[in-house]
């Protein structure tokens, strides 16, 4: 904890604070209108299951529960992820508070629990004062920086990606009896190196093999490797192999199911960096979009409390906030729900 310095200076940057609104606010605007666009159908759902028509209600919202909903290795990449996110998002709140002439009495870090936080205190006497443009700078200069750390996050996936070897791998039969390859005793899990001697090194490269064949009789030659799963890495455990398998013509599946696993050449640090970035994108993305709605305590809710404020409508501030707020909380009770 400590007190933040006055950087008079960067009140004086008219064009970056402009700027910083005009880029902020958009963002925000956005953000708001993604929370929406995704509470608003699951809200229709629930409200005619409850009073029409019984309906299965779909919740995009899940509550982070340790070893329930997300896994215990997963959980350690979403903290740190939420560590810089949450950091990164404050410090933008304190510049565009510097950006203003105004001081930050205190700031800080800790846990809550096993969760990271961070804190930016403002004289509240000095904040009402400001204008609403200010205010808005300042409330949306959080969400920005999650938008940003979000975007650096995609940027940096794909070179990730390209240094990560993969394999079509067989990891489970389909329990119909008479599927093609139930039928072949197709052993799994195992890596499906071609067919027909058409290499497979995708998902993709697969579909389109058994589209070419869908309305023929065919047997078709599957080159395989027996393998082990050791986490995500899938290791050979045996040479190549080859096994028949009879497909009856209408039929372009095969009875398998089938995931891209990295294979045991894939340095570790590669993976290890590209499920942080996976996490950094969920965090920040997910810290964005709830920081705009108006959620009582988020920066969303205050910045649609001074708008509402500015043309006297309090009374619809309240409304809306309470909705929302009911209505996000079930939905996260509801996908909850799908772990229990």
């Amino acid at each position: 904890m400590g007190r933040g310095p006055r950087f008079k200076s960067l009140s004086k940057a008219k064009r970056a604070k402009a700027l910083m609104l005009i880029i902020g606010a958009a963002n925000f605007a956005v953000f708001l209108a993604l929370f929406y666009w995704m509470l608003i159908p699951s809200i229709i759902s629930l409200l005619r299951s409850l009073f029409a028509v019984p309906t299965e209600v779909t919740s995009p919202f899940v509550p982070v529960i340790p070893g329930i909903t997300v896994s215990l290795r997963a959980f350690l990449y979403l903290l740190l992820a939420a560590a810089i996110g949450i950091a990164l998002h404050e410090i933008f709140h304190a510049l565009a508070t510097y950006m203003e002439g105004l001081e930050v009495e205190a700031w800080g870090a800790g846990l809550l629990l096993i969760f990271p936080l961070a804190y930016v205190r403002v004289a509240e006497e000095r904040l009402t004062q400001l204008s609403l443009k200010s205010k808005v700078r300042i409330l949306s200069a959080g969400i920005l920086a999650n938008t940003l750390l979000f975007l650096i996050a995609i940027a940096c996936m794909q070179p990730v990606l390209a240094q990560i070897n993969t394999a079509v791998v067989v990891v489970d039969l389909s329990e119909d009896q008479s599927a093609p390859a139930v039928k072949a005793g197709l052993p799994t899990p195992c890596i499906l190196k071609s067919i027909n001697d058409t290499s497979i090194k995708t998902i993709s490269d697969l579909r389109e093999v058994l589209s070419r064949y869908k309305y023929e009789n065919v047997t078709l030659i599957l080159q395989i490797v027996r393998t082990e799963i050791e986490g995500e890495i899938v290791k050979p455990i045996s040479g190549v192999e080859y096994v028949r398998v009879f497909k009856e013509s209408g039929r372009d599946k095969l009875g398998i199911y089938v995931a891209e696993l990295p294979t045991a050449d894939t340095p570790p640090y590669v993976l290890h960096v590209g499920r942080f970035l996976y996490w950094l994108q969920i965090v920040n993305i997910s810290l964005a979009m709830l920081n705009a709605a108006p959620l009582y305590i988020t920066d969303g809710a205050k910045i649609i409390s001074e708008i509402l404020r500015k043309y006297n409508l309090e009374h619809l501030n309240k409304v809306v906030q309470s909705l929302t707020a009911a209505f996000t909380i079930a939905l996260l009770l509801i996908g909850l729900m799908r772990f229990m």
